[in-house]
């Protein structure tokens, strides 16, 4: 923050020296549109598809063994009710994406107006620089998990159809 420019030995004009203010506000977020992070990501989202599928055969393998369990349980008369078995299963989550810091600088003035920032213009515009990177990270992070995601499923499309249509194809 520069109160007052023309008395700022630091300042440099390139015509008539103005009157007024000059604040710069630092802006530093956390980025993962690159390719180290889009490429982890894309091992990752592949590795999470894998144990998905894993975890939903083991689910359909332990219901089975569930029901054989209720069915043995009703035909002997003997046995206690059947209590089921309860079991969590972990969600499995994809891991976080690789992010860089990048830096850039908002800066303003009021040159020409000759008065300073006013308490409530300095909030308004930290507040509003730090309301622009929280957005900026969220959608960059929307933007990585929509490319991710077109990638796999372009994969599993071209898998399908090596599988089906190269062999008409030769």
């Amino acid at each position: 923050m520069v109160e007052e420019v023309v008395r700022n030995p630091r300042i440099h004009y390139f015509k008539v020296p103005r009157l007024g203010s000059f604040m710069a506000i630092h802006l530093e977020y956390d980025s993962c549109l690159h390719e180290e992070a889009f490429d982890d990501g894309v091992k990752d989202m592949l590795s999470v598809h894998k144990r998905r599928a894993e975890q939903e055969d083991e689910k359909a393998d332990w219901e089975k063994d569930e029901q054989m369990r209720k069915e043995q349980k009703e035909q002997d008369e003997e046995a206690s009710e059947y209590k089921p078995e309860e079991r969590d299963w972990p969600t499995i989550e994809a891991a976080g994406y690789i992010k860089k810091k990048v830096q850039f600088v908002v800066c303003m003035n009021t040159c020409g107006q000759d008065r300073q920032f006013t308490e409530d213009e300095k909030k308004f515009a930290l507040r509003t620089v730090q309301f622009y990177r929280d957005r900026w990270e969220k959608l960059e992070e929307e933007n990585l998990t929509s490319d991710i995601m077109g990638k796999c499923d372009s994969g599993e499309e071209d898998r399908l159809y090596k599988e089906h249509q190269e062999a008409m194809d030769l």
